[in-house]
């Protein structure tokens, strides 16, 4: 043992010197272990005299129990960091392209024009409030066909008046059995001249 001013230098206080030096000179201070050693005893008389050495120790002490503590705290953290599994962003699931959706076919609007001459059979063509654009295409299609009946033009619902046209000859008496419509129709197909009464046979025939 080193002897200083009445104070064994052991080990431990020479290892303490030398720690206080490397992080002095870290610190850009450049101080000798003895240095250290010094001035640290030159404190420790100024203490002693005061009799307050007791208490300096006692802090000391707590100092190294405090640096010890820190290191193992340092130590259990780097534990638990390394035990820790590693966590990766989870991979959002992969979904699958939407199906193309089947688009409907538009559905055709009901044309009333044609609905109500379906349901009148025929109607003058003067009254008809629609585009004549409209009607001649109807007419152009075939669905309509024009009358003229007097200088008067009426608009016909083909289909019906086919009907008509292939039940003749048609006797008088089964003239009085078919719909009021009907029986309208069959005058205005006279008033056409398309059709004429045979008054020897009693039936309905075509010119």
């Amino acid at each position: 043992m080193l002897r200083w001013l009445d104070i064994s230098l052991d080990p431990k206080v020479l290892y303490l010197a030398e720690k206080i030096r490397k992080a002095l000179q870290e610190r850009g201070i450049s101080l000798s272990t003895n240095d250290i050693l010094y001035e640290a005893l030159r404190l420790y008389e100024k203490v002693k005299v005061s009799g307050e050495e007791d208490l300096v120790i006692e802090l000391w002490d707590k100092v190294e129990k405090l640096e010890s503590e820190v290191k193992s705290l340092k130590r259990d953290l780097l534990a638990l960091r390394e035990a820790q599994p590693v966590v990766t962003a989870a991979q959002p699931p992969t979904l699958a392209p939407p199906k193309p959706v089947a688009k409907k076919p538009p559905e055709k609007k009901e044309d009333k024009l044609l609905e109500f001459l379906k349901d009148a059979i025929f109607y003058p063509l003067d009254k008809i409030r629609a585009p004549r654009s409209r009607i001649d295409d109807l007419i152009d299609s075939g669905i309509l066909e024009v009358l003229d009946v007097g200088g008067k033009q009426y608009v016909v619902y083909k289909d019906k008046l086919e009907e008509l046209m292939e039940k003749l000859p048609l006797p008088l008496d089964e003239v009085k059995k078919l719909p009021r419509k009907m029986r309208s129709l069959l005058e205005l197909l006279k008033g056409a001249a398309l059709v004429y009464e045979d008054s020897i046979t009693k039936t309905i025939k075509k010119v």
